[in-house]
C-alpha cells in the first residue's frame, strides 16, 4: 500500500511543479545545457508556479484546495505547452538529467528525514506553535466544518485541523505577517495542501535539491570539475543542513533563491531571458526574507555589465522592471499592515522587544540594537558569548566545519588569481548581506541562520578550491588550502581568549551576567568536517506513516474522537463557529496516556452516544460546546475528545451543553505562564482525567538565574512547558498520565525567551511524573555546539 501512496506522490508531485515548471523554464530559457534545464525547471516549479497559484487565492480569498492545486497547475500547464508547441520549442526529457536529479532527491530526502531536526518532530502540535505552520494552515483552509489532515505521531492518528478565520483584510492573514515573510507561505502552501504531513518534508528537499544544484551549475561555470562541484557542493550542504538546525527553516527557501541569482550573476554569457528571470527569483525574495535587498547591488552591478544585451537601459529594465512588479504583492502586505510600504514589522511593532536607541554621529534612531559604530563601544548581546561578527564565523566553523570553511576561503584566493570580475561579484554578492548581519546584536540561535541567504558564494568557492587541489596549478591551491586551515583553526582557538563587554541598551534587568564559559568553550573548540545527526528510526517511520495521509476532507467524514483540533484565528476577538460530527472511542480509564501539548485546552467528555454532531462558537477565548446525538440513542457512554489550540490566547472559560441541556464539567488549567497555559475541561472524575502536582527541587551547581523554564519531552515529541521564577523548590502542575518520559530544565539569567546556545547548561530528570516521585534537577549537562537539535527539547542530548 505505502508503495502505491508513493507513486501517487510522485505523480502529484510531478503534476503540481515539475511539469509546469519545465514547461516554464523552456519558455523563459528556450536553449539550456541539461544541468541548465534541471536547474532552471526546478527553480520554476519551486518559486514561480506556486507563486501564481498562491497570490491567484490570497488575493481572492479562496482556500489552496488540491482541487484548486491541481487545477491551476494543469491549466498552466496546458497553456504554456500550448505556446511552446506553436512556438516549435517542445523538446523530449533529457534521461540523463531526470536520473541525477531522481537520485539527489532521494538523497536529500533520506538527508532531511532521517538525520535533520523538524522543528516539532513528530509532535504535530508541537510543530503548529510555530507561526510559520499557522500562516500554512490558515493559507490551506478556512472552513468551519473541513479540516485539513494532519498525522500525528504521538497518537498514531490524522488530526483533522480546522481553520475558521476571516477573509479581509489579505484573506486573514494579516495578524500573522507581523512574524513571518509570506513569500515563504506561498512555497509551503502548496506542498501541505497535496501531501499533508509530508508537505512538510517534500518542500525543503525541493528547495535544497534546486539550491545545491544552482551552486553545482554557477561551480561548473566558474571553470570546475563535475565531480569537484558535486562533492564540494555536497559538503556544504551538509553544513548548511546543520546550520539551519531544523527542517522547515525559511531561511533555506531565501538561500535556494539566492543560490540561483548567484549562478545566473557568474554566468558568462548573458541574455534578456536570463534577466527576466533574475528579477522573477528576487522578487520572491522579497517575499521570502526582506534582507534579500541586500543582494540587489551586486547584481545589478553585473548586469550592467552584460554587454551582450543591448544598452544599459535595457538590461536595467529586463530584470528591474519584473523585479518590481512581482515585488509589488509584498510591499501591498506592509501597507495592509503598517500602513507604510517600507517598514519591517518587527522594528516597526517591537514584537520581540529588542528595539534600542542607535547613535551615529550625533543623531539616534530606533532600531534593533546594532554594535559599533551605532554603540559607543563593540559589545555582546548579553545571552552571547561574543559579538554576532565572532559568533557567525564560530558557527559556521561548528557547522560546516573547519575543512569547509578553509576550502571556501581558498576557493575565492584562487578565484581573485584567476578571474577578478568574478570574484569581485562574489565579494560584492555576500559582503552586504553578511555585513548588515554582523552588525545586529540581539540575535538568538534561530535569528542566525539569517546568514545563511548569502551561503551560495561559500559552496561554490569550496567547490572551486577542491577542484584545484588535484588539476591546474595544484601545488599553489595545496599552500593556499594549508594556510586557509591553518587560519581557520588558529582564529577559533584564540577566540576564547576575547571578552567583550555585554551591550547595556539589552542587558535590562539581569544586569552585567557574565559571560556562560561553556558557551565560549562550545563555539571555540572548533570541528574539521560538516556535522550529521545521528540517523533516526523514528523519524522515517513517520515520514513514511504521513505519506498515507491523503484523507478525505468532506465536511460529511466522522472523525474519530480526538481527531480534531481547533485552530483559533489569530489576533480576532469576534465569534468563531466550527461545526463537524465526531465518532466516540472507548473510555478513558485511569492509567491511560493522555495527548496534550504546550497551551492547547483539551475538551474531553464521557457521553451516552456513538456519535455526536459539535457546534463550537468563541469569543475572544470564550467558547460554548454544544454536542448533539446523531445516532440511534445508546447507553453505551463513549468518549468524545477535542482540541482547541489557542495560539497565543489561553482559553478562559468553556461551557458544555448536551443535546440543548447545560452539561456539568471541571474545568482546570495549569498555573498563568504567559499566553501558554494548558488546559482541561471534562466530566471524567479527577482520578481518570485531570491534573497532578509534581514536587521538584532544583541545584544550580554553580551556575546563577533566577529565570528559565521546564519543558516535559518525549521521545516522539515535546510540549507541556512551565516557567521558573527562580523557586529552588517547588510544584508543576501536570495533567495526569500525559505523554512523556524526561522534563528538560533551562535556566536562563537574562529573562529572555529563545532556543538554548551551544553549551547552555540544562538539566534532565526522568518520568514517572507523580505526585510521590519528586523530580530533581541538577544542572551538570550543556547543549553541544552541533545543529540539528538546538532548537526544540524533544531530542536533547543523553550524555552530559
Amino acid at each position: 500500500m505505502i508503495v502505491i501512496d508513493l507513486l501517487g506522490v510522485v505523480l502529484l508531485f510531478g503534476f503540481a511543479f515539475l511539469l509546469p515548471g519545465g514547461l516554464l523554464s523552456r519558455l523563459l530559457i528556450p536553449d539550456a545545457t541539461p544541468s541548465e534545464r534541471f536547474t532552471i525547471s526546478g527553480v520554476c516549479g519551486f518559486s514561480l508556479v506556486p507563486l501564481l497559484l498562491y497570490l491567484a487565492t490570497t488575493f481572492t480569498n479562496r482556500p489552496l484546495t488540491p482541487g484548486v492545486m491541481l487545477v491551476g497547475s494543469l491549466a498552466l500547464s496546458a497553456g504554456l505547452f500550448a505556446v511552446l508547441k506553436f512556438n516549435g520549442r517542445v523538446d523530449p526529457i533529457d534521461p540523463r538529467a531526470a536520473g541525477v536529479g531522481a537520485a539527489v532527491a532521494a538523497g536529500f530526502t533520506l538527508l532531511l528525514a532521517a538525520s535533520v531536526q523538524p522543528i516539532g518532530g513528530v509532535d504535530l502540535f508541537a510543530t503548529i506553535h510555530h507561526c510559520m505552520y499557522v500562516m500554512v494552515m490558515y493559507a490551506i483552509g478556512n472552513d468551519p466544518s473541513v479540516g485539513v489532515p494532519m498525522y500525528d505521531g504521538i497518537s498514531g492518528q490524522v488530526i483533522h485541523l480546522l481553520s475558521h478565520h476571516p477573509h479581509d483584510p489579505v484573506n486573514g492573514l494579516q495578524g500573522l505577517f507581523g512574524e513571518q515573510r509570506p513569500g515563504n507561505v506561498a512555497i509551503l502552501a502548496p506542498h501541505v495542501t497535496l501531501f499533508g504531513t509530508l508537505g512538510w518534508l517534500t518542500a525543503p528537499v525541493y528547495a535544497s535539491v534546486v539550491g545545491a544544484a544552482a551552486c553545482y551549475c554557477a561551480a561548473r561555470e566558474l571553470g570546475a570539475s563535475p565531480a569537484a562541484s558535486a562533492v564540494g557542493v555536497g559538503l556544504g550542504m551538509l553544513g548548511l543542513h546543520s546550520f539551519l538546525g531544523y527542517v522547515i527553516n525559511e531561511n533555506l527557501f531565501g538561500f535556494t533563491l539566492m543560490a540561483v541569482l548567484f549562478w545566473i550573476g557568474v554566468k558568462k554569457q548573458l541574455r534578456a531571458e536570463w534577466l527576466v528571470l533574475a528579477g522573477l527569483v528576487a522578487a520572491h525574495g522579497i517575499g521570502v526574507r526582506y534582507t534579500t535587498c541586500l543582494f540587489w547591488p551586486a547584481l545589478a552591478w553585473r548586469f550592467a555589465r552584460c554587454s551582450e544585451v543591448g544598452r544599459p537601459a535595457l538590461r536595467a529594465a529586463f530584470w528591474g522592471v519584473p523585479a518590481g512588479l512581482v515585488s509589488i504583492p509584498w510591499l501591498a502586505l506592509n501597507v495592509a499592515m503598517l500602513d507604510r510600504v517600507f517598514a519591517h514589522p518587527a522594528v516597526a511593532l517591537n514584537l520581540d522587544d529588542t528595539v534600542v536607541t542607535n547613535r551615529l554621529f550625533g543623531m539616534s534612531f530606533q532600531f534593533k540594537a546594532l554594535n559599533w559604530p551605532f554603540a559607543e563601544e563593540v559589545v555582546r548581546a548579553p545571552w552571547n558569548a561574543f559579538p554576532t561578527s565572532i559568533w557567525l564565523g564560530l558557527q559556521a566553523v561548528q557547522d560546516f566545519g573547519a575543512i569547509v570553511c578553509a576550502l571556501g576561503i581558498a576557493g575565492l584566493v584562487g578565484l581573485w588569481l584567476r578571474d577578478r570580475s568574478a570574484a569581485l561579484f562574489a565579494l560584492a554578492f555576500g559582503l552586504p548581506h553578511l555585513l548588515a548581519i554582523d552588525l545586529l546584536e540581539n540575535l538568538n540561535r534561530a535569528q542566525i541562520t539569517y546568514v545563511l541567504l548569502g551561503a551560495a558564494p561559500l559552496l561554490v568557492c569550496a567547490a572551486l578550491a577542491l577542484g584545484g587541489l588535484f588539476e591546474g596549478e595544484v601545488r599553489r591551491a595545496r599552500i593556499t588550502s594549508a594556510a586557509a586551515l591553518g587560519v581557520v583553526l588558529l582564529s577559533t582557538w584564540t577566540m576564547r581568549l576575547v571578552d567583550v563587554p555585554a551591550d547595556r541598551r539589552q542587558a535590562g534587568e539581569a544586569g552585567e551576567v557574565p559571560v556562560q564559559e561553556s558557551l565560549r568553550r562550545a563555539l571555540t573548540t572548533p570541528r574539521l568536517l560538516p556535522m550529521v545527526a545521528p540517523i533516526k528510526g523514528a523519524r522515517l517511520a513517520h515520514a513514511a506513516a504521513s505519506v498515507s495521509n491523503q484523507h478525505n476532507r468532506s465536511a460529511k467524514r466522522r472523525s474519530r474522537s480526538g481527531g480534531v483540533a481547533l485552530m483559533v484565528p489569530f489576533g480576532r476577538e469576534e465569534a468563531t463557529d466550527w461545526s463537524f460530527p465526531v465518532v466516540g472511542r472507548p473510555l478513558r480509564e485511569a492509567g491511560d496516556p493522555f495527548r496534550t501539548s504546550q497551551g492547547l485546552h483539551t475538551i474531553a467528555l464521557a457521553l451516552p452516544a456513538e456519535w455526536v454532531t459539535v457546534d463550537i462558537q468563541a469569543i475572544d477565548g470564550n467558547y460554548e460546546v454544544r454536542l448533539t446525538d446523531m445516532g440511534r440513542g445508546t447507553v453505551v457512554v463513549h468518549d468524545f475528545t477535542l482540541i482547541i489550540h489557542g495560539w497565543a490566547r489561553s482559553t478562559e472559560s468553556v461551557d458544555v451543553f448536551w443535546n440543548g441541556e447545560p452539561l456539568p464539567v471541571r474545568f482546570e488549567q495549569t498555573v498563568e505562564d504567559h499566553e501558554w497555559r494548558t488546559g482541561i475541561t471534562t466530566n471524567y472524575p479527577a482520578p481518570v482525567v485531570g491534573f497532578v502536582e509534581v514536587p521538584y527541587t532544583v541545584d544550580l551547581n554553580t551556575y546563577e538565574s533566577e529565570c528559565g523554564y521546564f519543558t516535559f519531552v518525549g521521545d516522539g515529541g515535546g510540549g507541556h512547558r512551565h516557567a521558573w521564577d527562580g523557586a529552588r523548590t517547588g510544584v508543576l502542575r501536570v495533567p495526569r498520565g500525559f505523554v512523556a518520559d524526561r522534563a528538560i530544565f533551562l535556566p536562563n539569567p537574562w529573562c529572555r525567551s529563545g532556543p538554548p546556545q551551544p553549551g547552555a547548561p540544562y538539566a534532565e530528570a526522568v518520568g514517572p511524573f507523580d505526585p510521590s516521585t519528586p523530580l530533581q534537577f541538577t544542572i551538570d549537562r550543556t547543549f553541544p555546539a552541533r545543529g540539528g537539535g538546538w532548537l526544540e527539547f524533544h531530542d536533547p542530548p543523553r550524555g552530559p
